[in-house]
């Protein structure tokens, strides 16, 4: 693993259930998402920017290595990377209401599956910050709260800055090449299984978004940490 690279502390015996994505009948690309709601329990929600997790029974270095360990293992057993990010970010901190985790479906896979865009994973991360600092529809067109969403820009610049950094790029094909030395084109059946073969949901995939839901993790509770603080 690189430096700065959040190891896995998943069991191996977890990774020898097999995942959805290799049933034989499954079709190329990340069509394995059902079930996916049956694993995001009714948790409490932000509000206002206040971020509602559980410090008495953990500590943030917890909180934070929850996040990956959750994030790994949904994208190893489900996959769509943005979709495994904020499931893992809404279980340990009870933020990302379900229909942002639904409309974070088509991110995946760089858009669409294509690889051409942004990594999914980095992409939900973003949206779970927004999903706490980002400007409301209330605040869109009055001018009201600008300071609360520019911390939305702040922190998801610091969040790319820390991926670009990982893996030489935000794009979903330059990860793809650092972690397994090519990208993969998602449509195509053969060039999907030599995805898999290269480890794509085994453990490549699933370290990146890990680490994007640790990352985020991070940053959220560092922001409200400061935040808490009295004003000198």
């Amino acid at each position: 693993m690189k430096n700065g690279t959040i190891h896995s502390w998943l069991s191996r015996d977890k990774h020898s259930r097999q995942p959805l994505w290799a049933v034989p009948h499954q079709k190329s690309g990340y069509d394995i998402l059902t079930g996916l709601n049956n694993m995001i329990i009714d948790l409490p929600k932000s509000t206002e920017g206040k971020l509602t997790h559980d410090t008495d029974n953990n500590t943030k270095q917890q909180v934070i290595e929850k996040a990956y360990s959750l994030a790994h293992e949904n994208e190893h057993l489900y996959g769509c990377c943005s979709q495994c990010v904020l499931a893992a970010i809404q279980e340990v901190m009870g933020i990302v209401d379900d229909a942002t985790f639904k409309a974070a479906h088509g991110l995946a896979g760089g858009g669409a599956l294509m690889t051409g865009g942004t990594c999914g994973a980095l992409a939900g991360g973003m949206l779970a910050i927004s999903s706490v600092y980002g400007r409301s529809r209330e605040d869109f067109s009055n001018g009201q709260n600008v300071q609360l969403y520019k911390q939305s820009y702040k922190l998801s610049r610091q969040l790319y800055n820390r991926f670009v950094a990982e893996y030489g790029g935000p794009l979903c094909a330059v990860v793809q090449t650092d972690l397994m030395g090519r990208s993969f084109n998602m449509w195509d059946r053969e060039d999907y299984a030599a995805f898999e073969g290269a480890g794509g949901h085994l453990d490549k995939c699933p370290s990146v978004t890990g680490n994007v839901a640790a990352w985020t993790v991070e940053l959220l509770l560092d922001a409200q940490e400061k935040a808490e603080q009295p004003q000198k």
